[in-house]
């Protein structure tokens, strides 16, 4: 009886070891900063996560910025800025992304 106990036991800790290190979901942080093409910060560029309208930020006043991603290997991040144009960066697993944005 204890040793099947044992062994159920050790069975789902390596079950439970086994969807820890396959579950996608746990957010992860990306940041970086924006400049314009004479590398001067741009404070206030809205950043956001594709396909979501919850999940973004705004840089500061250094042009830089933080944000949370769900998946760093397929999120895409959509860079927007009032006279300059939007730009989509694929994250492709990086965790500090530097955007040079256009007019």
């Amino acid at each position: 009886m204890k040793k099947d106990h044992l062994i159920k036991c050790k069975l789902f800790a390596i079950g439970l070891l086994i969807l820890l290190c396959s579950f996608d979901g746990l957010a992860q942080m990306v940041s970086g900063k924006v400049t314009d093409e004479g590398k001067q910060p741009l404070p206030g560029v809205t950043i956001m996560v594709k396909g979501t309208t919850s999940v973004g930020t705004i840089t500061n006043i250094d042009g830089e910025y933080q944000l949370n991603v769900n998946n760093l290997n397929s999120d895409v991040l959509v860079v927007s800025f009032i006279g300059m144009e939007t730009q989509e960066v694929q994250v492709n697993g990086k965790t500090t992304i530097n955007i040079v944005l256009k007019e």
